[in-house]
């Protein structure tokens, strides 16, 4: 379940027909107009290794980071620990967390790279 208040545009999430998709002005007009339905249509994404390196982090020695090494993230009892320059900010599970979180911290959006 996605609480609408933490979406923002730009955000990625799964659509019920399996696509991944940005949020647009659109998609939180329905989660405004009707979350219920909403909640059955769009599913946040679960953040995996793999969506971290979608999104350009950098792995080193269990550690993923993002924005000159400022930003890590640690798994932990399956969850993802966040630290901005060195200090502990929360638990993310999901990619929009990840993602507004980024946001808050360095004004910059993050989105996924390019494959080689």
């Amino acid at each position: 379940m996605i609480d609408p208040g933490e979406l923002r545009l730009g955000n990625i999430l799964h659509h019920k027909s399996g696509k991944t998709v940005d949020v647009t002005v659109g998609i939180i007009e329905q989660f405004v107009c009707d979350k219920k339905f909403s909640n059955k249509v769009w599913y946040p994404i679960h953040l995996t290794e793999e969506w971290l390196i979608k999104l350009g982090l950098h792995e080193v020695l269990g550690v993923y980071a993002v924005y000159g090494r400022e930003l890590n993230l640690k798994l932990s009892d399956g969850y993802w620990e966040a630290y901005f320059k060195g200090k502990y900010v929360y638990v993310i599970k999901h990619v929009h967390q990840l993602q507004n979180l980024f946001y808050a911290l360095t004004g910059q959006e993050l989105v996924t790279k390019p494959a080689n």
